[in-house]
């Protein structure tokens, strides 16, 4: 699963599964803390769901941090990215942290799910000016596409390694012991057998999950995972799995349409990344 793991204190740490995943992301972790994990058993470890439920909303663009500011008296001007810290946004209490899946500057907020509306709607009202307006999980996967973030039940899958993946960096070995460090190894040491590509289609057409991805020869060498229009790119972009001798940056292969063999070429990951952040002089807030 694709999760994040939020260090909110000394020895308390809060995990965001996927909603999906809740019952076996909380079991793998219960079915291992009851073995022992690192030495440590039960004795010295509490896990548990959170009640009652909470509400996660994500405010992201490049004007999210004045946005948000407006919406509490807590300074976040300094919160880092991947960060988290606790504030009161308006007038809830809640954690703030500098994370998204869209590829650019944002902040999730969680908080009691009692104040979702109000919350929702504080937001919205404070983002007038800026252009800040309500979208769904559809724009956000063409976000999360641009940026070949990948996605739990697309990218990642129990039959997906980090290596595959393109995810090698957050792995560190030199940590010391972990769950699964052994069989990761094994796979360092054995090599990749498949890469995640990225592909940009060069006729007109959509690439979507499931679709054969094929040698101009005609041969099925994989699938696309991910795959859409590229609104800032104004491309049809895709990422998808193939043998690692056939993930080679420039290489023309297919990708098979509703019958349709469409020509595309491999191109480098990710499609888009925003450009770094300017200073901003700090000003009063009105």
């Amino acid at each position: 699963d694709d999760i994040i793991i939020y260090r909110i204190g000394d020895g308390h740490f809060l995990v965001i599964v996927n909603a999906s995943n809740t019952d076996v992301d909380f079991g793998w972790m219960r079915l291992h803390l009851d073995g022992g994990v690192r030495g440590v058993g039960g004795d010295g470890v509490s896990l548990a769901l959170l009640r009652p439920e909470r509400t996660l909303l994500a405010l992201q663009g490049p004007r999210a941090l004045e946005t948000l500011q407006r919406c509490t008296d807590t300074d976040l001007s300094g919160l880092g990215y991947y960060r988290v810290m606790r504030a009161h946004v308006a007038g809830v209490e809640a954690l703030v942290a500098r994370t998204g899946y869209t590829g650019e500057r944002g902040y999730e907020i969680a908080f009691d799910a009692r104040h979702a509306v109000a919350v929702w709607n504080t937001l919205l009202e404070a983002g007038h000016g800026y252009e800040v307006v309500p979208c769904g999980l559809g724009a956000r996967d063409t976000l999360r596409l641009e940026a070949s973030m990948p996605l739990y039940g697309h990218e990642l899958d129990r039959s997906v390694n980090p290596f595959e993946a393109g995810l090698d960096r957050v792995i560190r070995f030199e940590k010391g012991p972990f769950v699964g460090a052994e069989a990761l190894k094994a796979v360092q040491s054995s090599g990749r057998t498949r890469a995640l590509i990225g592909l940009e289609l060069t006729v007109p057409g959509i690439a979507r999950m499931g679709h054969p991805i094929l040698l101009p020869s005609g041969e099925v060498i994989g699938a696309v995972t991910s795959g859409g229009p590229s609104p800032t790119l104004r491309k049809s972009i895709a990422m998808g799995f193939v043998p690692v001798g056939q993930a080679v940056e420039g290489a023309d292969l297919l990708v098979e349409v509703r019958g349709r063999r469409l020509e595309a070429r491999v191109v480098p990951l990710p499609f888009y990344k925003r450009a770094p952040a300017k200073p901003r002089t700090k000003s009063p807030m009105a």
